[in-house]
């Protein structure tokens, strides 16, 4: 029995093998389409001293992403450059009031599939046609690992005069200057760092910049002072991410609030559930809200005291106000470093199994993070 069990694992082994394989020929021919209708000839030489515009491209609308940008897009200006973002409207909205981002340029909603494999790009004709009378002297494109199959042709349309890029492949002519980087050893942030260098800028802060109206911190500093009392501490909790197999279920969230309850005397516990998914007559001394926009769910971190999270966007703004945080990751070598906290007064807890619903023990190293933060 034992032997079959180790033929069908080696033959399971053999089998993803092959698929991992099949997918990378599938990619590569398409991108070798997209190389020969739309690259350059040769590459350009990249000349720091005639760069002065730049475009960020982030049509793929991660919001996380776009936080982590607001340490390139701040330096960048302050080192003279004009800077313009291409985003969707989720994304973009965390740069709606960021003083160092000249323009703004909205693309349509995309899947992550269509964006990575589609020749075509979601922007719009109008825009395109903007983007290229621009002439940008450069587009910065971050996406660390193959590149988007609809890349060159946006490339071509928009037609800057220098594209810088990270592990992109030197048979691709369009890029004249790309940067070696190994997301399994280092943070997401870095990258600038790297960047930023090659156009000879020395970068000290690598803190993120978030900036929203004021007059919603009055508003959800009323939601909270509807139930806090005197000094007791506010304890956000975010159950939801992007996939469905990063999200905490039900039964830990009721196992983990129930813990915290019974530890601590002097907390209250706040579900981030702006869908109004969660149903809260199972919880017991939890309150739930439901964020009326980005913003007001970025003023509800700022004011928190601790902050617990699967999803990495709230794992970045809560590191923009460096907020103490139990961060719940998938252990996956490109994910745990690349996307982590990346700062201090966090703690990052790595499930063992495929889907977080899955790991029993997500309970107790929460609870445990959660006394070595609030430790005398």
């Amino acid at each position: 029995m034992k032997k079959e069990n180790k033929k069908f694992a080696t033959l399971r082994a053999w089998n993803r093998k092959r698929n991992y394989l099949m997918k990378d020929i599938r990619y590569y021919i398409r991108l070798l389409i997209a190389k020969l209708i739309w690259d350059k000839r040769g590459k350009n030489i990249f000349d720091i001293d005639t760069i002065k515009t730049v475009l960020l491209l982030r049509n793929e609308g991660k919001i996380g992403d776009m936080i982590v940008d607001t340490i390139l897009i701040r330096e960048l200006n302050r080192s003279g450059y004009q800077v313009d973002v291409v985003g969707t409207k989720s994304n973009c909205a965390i740069l709606k009031y960021n003083p160092y981002v000249r323009n703004i340029y909205l693309a349509e909603d995309i899947d992550v599939t269509s964006f990575m494999k589609d020749y075509s790009h979601n922007i719009p004709f109008k825009t395109l046609s903007t983007l290229k009378n621009n002439n940008y002297d450069l587009i910065v494109d971050p996406s660390l690992f193959n590149t988007p199959i609809h890349r060159l042709s946006l490339f071509k349309k928009i037609n800057p005069k220098n594209i810088i890029g990270f592990n992109k492949k030197q048979w691709i002519n369009h890029y004249n200057k790309t940067i070696f980087f190994d997301y399994n050893e280092s943070h997401i942030k870095f990258t600038y760092e790297s960047l930023m260098n090659s156009l000879g800028i020395n970068v000290t802060d690598f803190s993120y910049d978030l900036y929203y109206p004021s007059e919603i911190d009055i508003e959800t500093k009323k939601f909270i002072d509807n139930f806090k009392v005197n000094s007791e501490k506010i304890i956000i909790i975010n159950p939801f991410a992007g996939n469905i197999d990063r999200c905490l279920s039900v039964y830990q969230l009721k196992r983990i609030t129930e813990k915290l309850n019974n530890i601590y005397g002097n907390i209250k516990v706040v579900f981030l559930d702006h869908e109004n998914i969660i149903d809260m007559s199972k919880f017991d001394g939890v309150y739930r809200y439901q964020s009326e926009s980005l913003y007001h769910t970025i003023s509800m971190i700022s004011q928190a005291d601790l902050i617990i999270s699967p999803d990495t966007s709230i794992v970045h703004i809560s590191a923009a106000y460096k907020k103490p945080l139990v961060a719940i990751y998938q252990d996956i070598e490109s994910n745990k470093t690349l996307w982590g906290p990346g700062y201090d007064e966090a703690i990052q807890i790595l499930a063992k199994n495929g889907r977080l619903q899955e790991n029993k023990d997500i309970d107790e190293l929460v609870i445990e993070s959660v006394k070595k933060i609030f430790q005398p």
